[in-house]
């Protein structure tokens, strides 16, 4: 990073305040590596570490917030719980940027709730809150620290009247996906495809059959959208010009350069000389014409390019001596062609055929390898379903686990050696070569700022949301705003969509048609002009997410909604059901509920609400469950209907913080119409969300002091799920406040109350209709209730991991209990129906019980000899708060080695092999290494010696990337392997979570 002045203009005020929570320390710690360089040109980097024995410590913070030109906050939600910083720290903070320009940058750590926390979100982040730093794989946490570090420069650079505070940016400082290949990168992204489909010798051509074309492969990796490669393709040329093509090629290339090689065709494994690629002149058994593996080794080692990846899509025979012939013989000589930077994949690693080179003996097919490999490859690179983790770019990494999750699920019985193959040198280096973007048009802008949702989304909807057809509402970036009860019924339910936070492309994908979908996009809406209305078929596929329906076929109308100026304000668009595969009926069914449950709740909601707010009993019961919640600073109204609930919180405690949660469209309408007719703004201590109170998924766990359900529980579902997801988001002692009603509730004599109590007050002849009507509304809506005992009650919460303080209460004429509840500890798992045994078979044996001890996220597996270095990886992990589990610690006396061994692999997360020289030839090591192999752990290799595995660990380590702890001293490898496992543990826990929410 260069320094053009050398030092800072303005040295007076050079120096940086970095506010922080300390449970984010490491994070810290990161910052400022990556700020040590301007150090060294002036820069005065200050945190409270700076802070000595003896310090006045709050007069050293005054001081240095005093002293400070830039201003960075590690936001997280442990920041934004810190009372000390929301009241003494961040007002001080912000009082410098508005009074002296200081410049503010929020770093987002963690998944928080920092669009709503409206004193820090009015400043830009330096990465989207959608994408914290805690998701990022390592490579691109380093790109937003550059960022960031660049940023610090610039202000520092110039002259402070130049960085003064500013409205949010429409993008990110730096993004916080991984760069992605732009048209005018083309220039450095090189692929070169070499396909052989027909053969001069017929021999071959027997074997070949027909193979997929690499159209659709040029096709996308052209594509400036997408892959952005200028492309060569060589389809049955000589072994001559593929040779030359392929040395040019690579002596071509630049340091800089991006360099793909894809060969289709066929390959041989000789016994004596290695692999060998056919080309279209070669004869049977003559080697000489064809291209040896080695020779392409030669030209990736002698490529000035830094970033290689070669893909083989071949079929693989061999030749071998007379009487010698192996069925089993691997192709792994590919594994040589790895290096720094270089990155190989295969479309197997088994032979198909095989035959003696003396031409005696006839050839055998050894197996069917019917690759997809092709098909794949495209398929995730135009729909963008390979980017994996979806930071709209699609890294060689994610390439391959594609390709080979895709392989699994077609022949899950297969053997894994018939599957895709990988080598790298290097797993750290895999981020670095991105084979193309996955973005459509808007994706990769920021979404509309919370506040601003609610104002687009009303004015797109004009007049009113149609509730029969799935309908959804877009911004001008394609986020989606909105949707109705049908479209949440069968898209968003499923697939979990986020309302203003879920971009279009995440939906596009998971349609069965998403190649001819994406193309349609980028064709229609990637330019400045767009239709004002467009139409295509979209397929999704219900069974595939759990749903009953098969294939459901739409068709799409979009139409544009625009401003009074003309400018593009968002998009209304309508699935009209064209084709439902099964259950036709039931389907129509569950929309047509689903509709009902809407409108009765809608019409009851507004007249009742008329008639509560002069009846005393209601008001009663407001402040009875809402009194609950004490002092809690921050409380989430579930199910919060017309809002009298979320007023009482808001008005009982000036300080307190609120949201609103609710469904239903007109009861949402009721609650903004009432905030605006008694001109209430409680500004960033209320805020309104539209969300299903069953999927709570967006906010983080622990977000919230107290909950408070109002009439709501007995009208929900899922009662259980929606327990134990109230429990995710509480804090560990969190209040829930809750009134519902129960076996005995008698609805004629809470009617007859209010009526009583509406005739003292001489407004019951103005109320007599909706009197009527709302116990009308209730009669149609008796069949929506559930009717709990009290003790039914008292257990769905305890499963729900809540303690009863206090006895139930009955209240509001005996029509419901009130409950508080203590948030003490988990959710019991679901209880799952086991099935009885047939008559003549076993029932499953028990589960084997877990042996004492620890059991760790990473099992450390190592050979004897490497004891003391993996002790001392052992304490570095754990000194970065990573559980471990090694077997000289946590096997305890007594207990069987081979249980406690298995074990500890069963219920890790990753596992981390000290590979050496001896661990190599160990046979213990092999063991732990092939069990984890077995049951799907993720393996890091960190090799502390320069040593190839031997072939019965290298059988086992073909298809992961290695760490390398060379040169000495191993130590200065810890960070980038605590990296890595970190990202591993991350990426490990939201499979996980994912895999139980879904089951």
């Amino acid at each position: 990073m260069a320094i053009s002045t050398g030092v800072f203009p303005d040295m007076a005020r050079t120096q940086t305040f970095v506010s922080y929570s300390h449970n984010d320390k490491p994070w810290l710690e990161r910052l400022q590596v990556h700020l040590k360089p301007l150090e060294r040109f002036g820069l005065q980097q200050w945190d409270d570490t700076k802070i000595r024995s003896g310090d006045r410590w709050f007069e050293k913070i005054q001081s240095a917030i005093e002293k400070a030109r830039v201003v960075i906050l590690l936001v997280s939600a442990d920041f934004l719980a810190s009372d000390f910083i929301s009241r003494k720290e961040l007002p001080e903070l912000l009082k410098k940027a508005e009074e002296q320009g200081a410049v503010i940058l929020p770093v987002i750590i963690g998944a928080c709730l920092f669009d709503e926390t409206k004193s820090i979100s009015a400043f830009q982040a330096v990465n989207s809150p959608t994408a914290p730093l805690e998701s990022l794989s390592p490579g691109d946490q380093n790109r937003v620290w550059v960022g960031l570090a660049r940023r610090v420069q610039e202000i520092l650079e110039a002259p402070a009247q130049e960085y003064q505070p500013a409205p949010p940016a429409t993008a990110p400082l730096a993004s916080s996906a991984a760069p992605k290949p732009e048209p005018a990168a083309t220039a450095n992204r090189h692929a070169l495809i070499i396909e052989v489909t027909k053969y001069a010798d017929p021999f071959f051509n027997g074997l070949i059959g027909g193979t997929a074309g690499t159209s659709g492969l040029i096709e996308v990796l052209a594509d400036p959208r997408i892959g952005g490669f200028t492309v060569t393709n060589l389809t049955n040329e000589t072994c001559e010009t593929v040779e030359k093509a392929l040395r040019d090629f690579f002596n071509a290339r630049r340091p800089e350069d991006h360099v793909l090689v894809y060969f289709s065709g066929m390959a041989i494994k000789d016994a004596d000389f290695g692999l060998h690629f056919v080309t279209a002149d070669s004869p049977r058994d003559e080697l000489e014409t064809t291209i040896p593996g080695h020779l392409i080794q030669r030209f990736m080692r002698k490529s000035p390019a830094h970033l290689q990846l070669v893909i083989f899509d071949c079929r693989y025979a061999g030749a071998f001596p007379q009487g010698k012939i192996d069925p089993n013989t691997r192709v792994g000589p590919i594994a040589g062609l790895q290096g720094e930077g270089r990155f190989v994949l295969s479309t197997t690693n088994l032979l198909s055929w095989a035959w003696e080179k003396d031409g005696t003996g006839e050839v055998r097919k050894l197996r069917d390898v019917e690759s997809s490999f092709l098909t794949d490859l495209t398929h995730g690179l135009k729909t963008g379903k390979a980017d994996l983790n979806k930071n709209l770019a699609i890294t060689v990494g994610e390439l391959f686990d594609f390709v080979a999750a895709a392989a699994a699920a077609r022949k899950p019985d297969a053997d894994p050696e018939e599957r895709p193959s990988r080598w790298a040198f290097d797993q750290s280096k895999g981020e670095n070569f991105l084979v193309a973007a996955a973005k459509l048009s808007g994706e990769d802008l920021p979404p509309t700022q919370r506040r601003k949702r609610f104002t687009i989304s009303q004015d797109i909807r004009r007049p009113i949301l149609d509730l029969i057809a799935p309908t959804y509402l877009l911004d001008d970036r394609y986020y989606i705003l909105d949707w109705n009860p049908a479209f949440d019924e069968v898209i968003a339910k499923p697939l979990k969509l986020v309302r203003g936070e879920t971009h279009a492309g995440v939906f596009v994908r998971e349609l069965e048609n998403s190649e001819e979908v994406v193309r349609h996009a980028n064709e229609t809406f990637a330019g400045d002009v767009h239709p004002l209305v467009d139409t295509e078929e979209l397929v999704f596929d219900s069974a595939k997410h759990g749903g009953i329906f098969g294939r459901i076929r739409f068709q799409k109308l979009a139409a544009q909604i625009t401003r009074n100026d003309g400018a593009t304000m968002g998009w209304s668009v309508s699935l009209n059901v064209k084709e439902v595969e099964r259950e036709e009926q039931t389907f129509w069914k569950t929309i047509l509920k689903r509709i009902q449950d809407e409108v009765g709740w809608s019409r009851y909601a507004v007249v009742y609400d008329n008639l509560l707010l002069e009846f005393e009993e209601y008001g009663k019961l407001i402040k009875l469950v809402a009194d609950q919640v004490g002092s809690a600073a921050r409380c989430i109204d579930l199910g919060a209907g017309t809002g009298n609930t979320t007023l009482h919180l808001l008005e009982s405690d000036p300080e307190r913080e609120v949201w609103y949660v609710e469904i239903n469209e007109t009861m949402l309408r009721h609650f903004r119409a009432k905030l605006k007719s008694q001109h209430l703004d409680y500004g960033d201590r209320l805020m309104i969300i539209k969300d299903n109170i069953i999927r709570l998924d967006k906010f983080p766990p622990s977000s919230f002091d107290a909950a408070i359900m109002t009439n709501v529980l007995y009208a929900i579902d899922d009662r259980e799920e929606c327990l134990r997801n109230v429990n995710r988001i509480l804090k560990t002692g969190g209040i829930l406040s809750i009134s519902t009603s129960y076996r005995e509730t008698n609805v004629d004599r809470l009617f007859d109350a209010l009526q009583d109590a509406l005739a003292k007050k001489d407004l019951l002849d103005q109320y007599q209709e909706q009197v009527d009507v709302a116990r009308a509304r209730h009669t149609e809506m008796e069949a929506m209730i559930r009717h709990d005992t009290i003790d039914d009650t008292k257990k769905l919460l305890s499963d729900a991991g809540f303690t009863i303080e206090g006895d139930a209460r009955r209240e509001y004429v005996d029509a419901v209990i009130v409950v508080k509840a203590i948030k003490t500890g988990d959710p019991v798992p679901r209880a799952s129906s086991v099935p009885t045994p047939e008559a003549g078979k076993q029932p499953t044996p028990p589960v084997k019980a877990k042996p004492p001890g620890r059991l760790g996220d990473v099992f450390l597996s190592h050979c004897v000899e490497d004891r003391p270095i993996a002790e001392a990886i052992l304490s570095e992990l754990e000194g970065q708060a990573i559980h471990c589990w090694i077997a000289p610690r946590d096997i305890q006396p007594s207990f069987d080695w081979s249980d406690a061994v298995t074990d500890a692999i069963e219920h890790c997360r990753v596992m981390l092999l000290v590979l050496s020289r001896q661990a190599s030839t160990s046979e213990m090591v092999k063991r732990e290494v092939a069990f984890a192999a077995d049951k799907g752990i993720p393996i890091i290799p960190f090799r502390v010696e320069d040593v190839t595995p031997s072939n019965k660990l290298a059988f086992f380590l073909n298809n992961v990337h290695w760490l390398d702890a060379f040169p000495p001293p191993v130590k200065d490898h810890y960070p980038r392997l605590i990296e890595s496992i970190k990202f591993l543990l991350t990426t490990a826990a939201g499979t996980e979570s994912a895999a139980e929410q879904s089951s």
